[in-house]
Parts: structure tokens; sequence; C-alpha cells
């Protein structure tokens, strides 16, 4: 969500560590949800007082939970307990990724880049695709290792932002006509769980023989703005809302079971599951145009679930972009 502004360029930052509450298991109640049954409702905890502008892209790879800040240009990462380190790139930085053999792949603008230890190891140019469909936005790694990157539109077209795929062929639109191409996540089996906020829906694409969309079907439509998103592994369907204070967790029939609430901070802007057994919930915030103790704070929570792991980026063997 948001706008994105240039920061600054290149500089590398080690923070010291701060002195955290360990995370424990939040006290959560149930309550009705609108649709008449339970579901449980959590109250997430403070972990970093970052203040980002615009936090997104939550992930957990490698040991350790990566985001960026899209207003700042910057990638972030933290491990539970560890300090918290940032590289800034500068420019349009909306997504991170595990790119394999301990790099972080990066969707910045009209490049893809990968990271080794916060330094800029290759770089893929994405020529044209930002000109033609507007910034990139939210970005995930389906089973194959293909990469899947939506954007925000431009101008006046309600309906300019597309969803696009990196593959062996080169980048490809896959899907057109959208509001805001928001968070993305796939189930074991492949399908995929796309965003589209002011159409306040979370589609499904099953795939076809081929790996391309053969069928799109509305999954759950939300009192909201559904956001950054993740699936657990019993393929619950998690999504950040913004505006809302909130994440919420539709099971296969659409039924709400889960709340999280991020107390001080209603942009929620994406989600993951992280932590050495994945039974740790990260969310990041934003602060854009708000004023709220907690805007732009990243946050922590358990829950009675557990989380999938990430797929990662196959590169060069399986996309068509060439590297400088």
């Amino acid at each position: 969500m948001g706008r994105a502004r240039r920061g600054r360029g290149g500089r590398r930052v080690r923070r010291p560590s701060r002195s955290l509450r360990p995370c424990t298991r939040s006290r959560g109640h149930r309550g009705l949800n609108r649709k008449g049954t339970n579901d449980m409702d959590v109250q997430a905890e403070l972990w970093w007082a970052t203040g980002h502008g615009l936090g997104e892209s939550a992930r957990w790879f490698g040991g350790a939970y990566h985001w960026v800040d899209i207003e700042s240009g910057s990638v972030l990462r933290a491990r539970p307990g560890g300090p918290l380190e940032r590289t800034e790139l500068g420019g349009i930085v909306s997504a991170v990724f595990d790119a394999g053999d301990g790099c972080e792949g990066v969707v910045a603008g009209d490049r893809i880049l990968v990271l080794r230890d916060g330094r800029i190891e290759k770089e893929y140019p994405l020529p044209d695709l930002a000109d033609r469909h507007g910034r990139t936005n939210d970005a995930r790694v389906d089973p194959l290792g293909r990469l899947w990157v939506g954007t925000v539109g431009r101008g006046s077209d309600a309906r300019a932002a597309v969803l696009w795929r990196l593959d062996a062929e080169g980048p490809a639109v896959v899907r057109s006509g959208l509001t805001l191409s928001n968070g993305l996540d796939f189930d074991a089996a492949g399908t995929a769980y796309h965003a589209d906020t002011f159409d306040r829906v979370v589609y499904r694409y099953r795939m076809g023989p081929d790996g391309e969309i053969a069928q799109v079907e509305e999954a759950v439509r939300v009192d909201g703005l559904p956001d950054g998103l993740c699936l657990d592994a019993a393929d619950g369907l998690w999504i950040a809302l913004w505006g809302g204070g909130r994440a919420e967790r539709y099971d296969a029939g659409g039924r709400r079971t889960h709340v999280i609430r991020t107390p001080g901070a209603s942009q929620v802007t994406s989600l993951c599951f992280g932590g050495p057994r994945l039974d740790e919930v990260f969310l990041t915030t934003a602060a854009e145009d708000v004023d709220e103790p907690n805007a732009g704070a990243v946050f922590r929570a358990r829950v009675d679930v557990t989380g999938r792991a990430e797929s990662i980026w196959t590169r060069e063997r399986e996309t068509g972009a060439s590297h400088d």
C-alpha cells in the first residue's frame, strides 16, 4: 500500500541490539466472529519500534526475519534475540525473498537484486516493466522457483495494476485489470492466493499442468483492505488488513478463525510465520499519513498453528533474466 519515496543509497548500517521482552505466548481469547462461530483473538507484542513509513514483505528464511521499508528504500533483517540490521539501497524497494545460498532477493523497481551479507552480489535488469505497468509491489516465489511480482498502477486508470511472473521465458504479465496487486502466497500444490486491495478480495488461482493460471476463483471477500498475506501449514489464509489494526485467518471454507491485533498501529501491511519452529507470527505496519503511537513498528505474536517454509528463487537456472 501507499506511496514510495526516494531514500538514501548504498550505505549498510548494523544497528546495536535493544533490550526486548521475550516473545512469550500471547494471551488470546475466543469470541464470536461475524458468522457467529468462535475465533481466537490475540494481541501482538511490539518487537521493534522502527517507525517505518511503509514496512512490507515480511518473510522468514535463513534463520532470520526479513522485510523492507518502501519509503526509505531499505531492506531489514533480524534474528530472534539479535540486533536489527539494515541495508539502505534507495529508490524503490518493495519486496524481499529467499534467493538461496544464504542470499536475499530484492524487488527494486526495474531490477531484481541479489544481496549477500547486505551487499549487492548480482543485478537482474527488467527493462520497461515498471514504465509499462507501474511501480513494483509485493512479490513471492512459487513452489517451482518462479518469482511473481505485482504492481501499483499509475495514472487515472483504476485498474492499471498487473501481476507478472519471471521464469525461463523472461517476465510475462499473467493477470491484468487489478486495482492494486498486493499479498501473494502459494500452497504446496502451487495454488496461488492473491489480494486485490481495492476490490477487497483475495483470489485463488488454480494452475494447469503447464504451470499457467487455469482458473480464477474468489477465495475470501474481507471487511477491509487486504494487504500482505501468507498461508500456514494447514493452508489457513492469513491476511493483513490496512487500516484495520489487525490480521485475520480464514479456513478453507472461508470462515474466520483467528484475529491478531496490533495495538497503536492500524495500517498492518504484511505478516509471516517464523522462528526456529515456525510458530511465531511476525507483522509489519506503516506510519504513512497517520499519527499513532506504534505506527510503522513491527510486532510478534504466537498462535496455535504453525507456518510453512518459503520457496527459494532458482535464479539463472529458471529465469530468462540476464545479470550485470
